[in-house]
């Protein structure tokens, strides 16, 4: 079947297999993060909405690629229509700072029409003025508004790559616990790891003060099979139910990595079939292990040979280039990679820890990177950022 368009022109593959099947987009973009077309997420709203109506804090937790902002942005939804709560959410992927909270805070609630006029009284005054004492005078402890924050990654307060400094950290903290006990104010915190067993939360908090830890669960089978039917609406699957189920086992029972996986199978069998099945995607992982392993072999007869070629490098994303360019040029701290790279701080220690296969890992392996790209050396604010012995030898060779 040909794939030429009026034009004459040949689409590029990942045009081709989803058009090839009847869809003008491509249904299994990860970047498509609509509550609907993930899976049971009816039952966590629920669950969670009833934590926030009884409790102060609630820490809602999952590896990532599990639906954790997408949770948040659907209660956002939900209590934005009720008008229950004032509701902000605050991305802490974005923030590096005190002062970063702070002017985040403000610019999301200047955007946020419903309370717009409140929070311009929030803020007026002195700029020195905190923002959990501006909160506090807004939202009493027995007041009748009640406010809902939803902050996203907490876990950026870690400072084990950087991103925010310990003392402003601490404050962040320090800020929740104030409101918890002097407003009238709830919170959510999604992190890939419990809130309370961060380090700062557990001296700011004692511990205790986070009223409801929720871990989203993994889904079934069935349930990833909901979410890909949903992305296609009434079209058939171009997969089998066994399909499915070594496809879910595969990605870890992991949303993303199951929208992942399955676009990168029919990116690369575009055209060969009309349903693939289980045993097709077995070759397709059988295909990509061997190629893996012989590597590995490769690089296990030869101690001088890296473990990853200069292709997989090569091939990787422009950002994870860039801060491996910007490596090359010697250990550098976080504010200088920053600096080169012309991305935040948050940006730069995500990049880098998926480089030195800290988290997110799938999206280096699977390029065929098994090792650490980056490793840190020196320990709190002296902590400085360089290339692998292994990634070294590899980038004077390009």
């Amino acid at each position: 079947m040909s794939m030429v368009d009026e034009n004459g022109r040949q689409p590029a593959p990942e045009e081709v297999w989803f058009k090839r099947f009847g869809f003008e987009e491509n249904p299994f973009d990860e970047r498509n993060t609509n509550a609907e077309l993930l899976y049971g997420y009816e039952d966590v709203i629920t669950t969670l909405k009833n934590y926030i109506e009884s409790d102060a804090y609630v820490s809602v937790w999952a590896p990532s690629g599990r639906g954790k902002t997408i949770v948040l942005n659907k209660l956002k939804e939900m209590f934005d229509k009720t008008h229950e709560f004032d509701v902000v959410r605050i991305p802490f992927d974005g923030i590096r700072s005190y002062q970063d909270f702070f002017t985040q805070f403000q610019k999301v609630a200047e955007t946020t029409n419903p309370i717009v006029k409140l929070f311009n009284s929030i803020f007026s005054g002195k700029k020195e003025d905190r923002i959990d004492r501006k909160i506090v005078k807004a939202y009493p402890k027995n007041g009748p508004k009640k406010l809902l924050i939803l902050a996203d990654e907490i876990g950026m307060l870690e400072s084990e790559f950087g991103a925010i400094p310990e003392r402003d950290a601490e404050d962040i903290a320090r800020t929740f616990s104030y409101l918890y006990n002097e407003s009238n104010t709830r919170v959510v915190f999604s992190s890939i790891k419990p809130a309370e067993t961060i380090r700062f939360f557990t001296e700011s908090f004692r511990s205790s003060r986070i009223c409801s830890s929720f871990e989203l669960r993994p889904p079934s089978v069935a349930e990833i099979k909901g979410m890909l039917e949903k992305r296609t609406g009434n079209k058939q699957l171009p997969v089998t139910e066994g399909a499915v189920a070594y496809l879910a086992s595969e990605s870890n029972y992991t949303p993303r990595l199951v929208l992942q996986n399955l676009n990168n199978f029919l990116l690369k069998y575009p055209l060969k079939k009309e349903m693939y099945d289980q045993e097709d995607l077995k070759a397709f992982y059988k295909e990509q292990q061997v190629q893996s392993s012989a590597r590995f072999v490769e690089v296990k007869e030869n101690p001088d040979l890296p473990p990853f070629s200069k292709d997989a490098i090569d091939q990787l994303p422009e950002l994870p280039k860039a801060v491996i360019e910007a490596l090359r040029q010697g250990d550098s701290t976080l504010e200088e990679i920053e600096k080169r790279t012309g991305k935040n701080k948050a940006t730069v220690a995500k990049i880098l820890s998926r480089l030195a296969l800290q988290s997110d890992a799938s999206t280096l392996t699977s390029r065929g990177i098994n090792s650490p790209l980056v490793h840190k050396i020196g320990s709190g604010r002296s902590v400085k950022y360089a290339l692998t012995p292994a990634a070294r030898r590899v980038m004077i060779e390009l």
